[in-house]
């Protein structure tokens, strides 16, 4: 992870590098500039979003992407060139972003992370817009999630072949990205994973068929959206406009608000800030709240519901030996579950007798759970760790040192 501070041009007429933009009516530059915005994937379609983005001077940027560089990426982005192969790709992007932009002292960052599972509310929480460049249904809903459970809009592209897509989704006014979700949609977001719910060894990439302009024009639109949002332009939310290039025929559509989605019914969080984050390990962490929210029973760190679990051990499928693992279960290959003895090539590929912990307090906590790190159990950077109370009702407390140590940048210009 990195933070990029640029120096810029200054104001005034043909000087100014954003007279052009400042002409519109109803512009505001100055809302532009002071905009925290959250770009997720640094490919084809991510590049051209921080290319427009830095270009219009966007003051603040935060780009993830868990991906490498590959030779098929050089001739669909802007800012990856030969000799950037195997190279992170959120890196990357942020280091040739900062050399193309104009804005004084703004500030680019980013995380070599994946959004479904590495990035928190708290860092959702501080942006003012999150724009999805990614290729997958898992990014999406997790992107949607984050962003209606903490209220931020975001705003969806895509593309295939020479056609593209973008969406604009404000929670509390619209439908949401999985109102509408097909099964396909789902069957996609489940791929990674084995009936057991760990992490596939292999899986084939999927190769988009798709060129470099079809990536241009969704960014130009997915961005212009973004502008109009951030000064306070009429945008259309809850629709899809499409664009076929192959007919040149642009059409849009409305979503279809769905009353039975869990997301619209989400209860509003307002979690603790605390000096805590990843690295913090639990018993540090449940002695630290026993001292300052005692409760009659000792704190206890709830798990359930959070969408994965601490996988502690499993058996052996061959000679049923416990083989002691640690992890979430979304960071279990299926080749991880055998023992020493058997070796993967005489395991079979189901794991039996798996045991998960779902409640941890200092008093019952299993031997060697404690000295576990947050980040061990599976919580994301900044994330939101939920406390069960005497009444059964969590409060929830944000690992916020997280934001301090990652993106001094964000934690500089924001304050949710």
């Amino acid at each position: 992870m990195g933070v990029f501070q640029i120096n810029g041009v200054g104001e005034g007429g043909d000087e100014d590098a954003f007279d052009r933009q400042r002409q519109i009516s109803w512009w505001d530059q100055e809302r532009v500039e002071g905009s925290r915005i959250l770009v997720v994937g640094a490919g084809a379609v991510g590049n051209e979003t921080l290319k427009n983005l830095v270009l219009l001077g966007v003051g603040y940027l935060l780009v993830i992407d868990f991906d490498a560089v590959a030779t098929s990426n050089l001739s669909r982005t802007v800012l990856f060139r030969r000799g950037d192969e195997t190279k992170n790709k959120a890196a990357t992007a942020s280091t040739r972003a900062s050399e193309l932009s104009l804005r004084p002292n703004a500030t680019i960052e980013h995380a070599d992370a994946d959004v479904a599972w590495d990035i928190g509310a708290g860092i959702f929480r501080r942006v003012d817009l999150v724009l999805g460049c990614v290729d997958n249904a898992e990014a999406r809903l997790a992107i949607n999630r984050q962003c209606f459970e903490n209220h931020i809009p975001w705003i969806d592209a895509g593309i295939h072949e020479l056609a593209c897509h973008v969406s604009v989704y404000q929670p509390g006014t619209s439908a949401c990205y999985a109102c509408n979700v097909s099964n396909a949609q789902l069957e996609d977001a489940r791929r990674r994973y084995s009936c057991d719910a760990v992490r596939r060894t292999f899986l084939a990439q999927g190769r988009a068929p798709t060129v470099q302009v079809a990536s241009a024009l969704v960014s130009a639109l997915q961005t212009q959206e973004a502008m109009k949002l951030r000064c306070g332009h009429v945008v259309q939310s809850g629709a899809k406009l499409f664009f076929q290039g192959a007919t040149n025929i642009m059409d849009s559509c409305e979503l279809r608000l769905n009353a039975k989605c869990a997301l619209h019914h989400q209860p509003v969080r307002t979690p603790v800030q605390t000096g805590h984050g990843r690295s913090t390990r639990v018993r540090e962490f449940l002695e630290w709240l026993d001292r300052t929210s005692p409760s009659p029973s000792g704190s206890c760190l709830d798990m359930t519901g959070l969408g994965w679990s601490l996988l502690r051990s499993v058996a052996c499928g061959t000679c049923g030996k416990r083989v002691v693992l640690n992890r979430p279960n979304y960071r279990v290959l299926e080749d991880s579950c055998f023992c020493e003895a058997c070796g993967p090539a005489q395991t079979r590929s189901y794991p039996l007798d798996q045991q998960y912990v779902s409640a941890i307090r200092v008093t019952d906590a299993e031997p060697g759970l404690l000295d576990l790190t947050l980040g061990d159990l599976g919580f994301p950077l900044a994330g939101l760790i939920p406390v069960a109370r005497h009444d059964g009702e969590p409060v929830w407390y944000e690992l916020t040192q997280d934001i301090v140590d990652h993106f001094p940048g964000l934690a500089k210009v924001s304050s949710p």
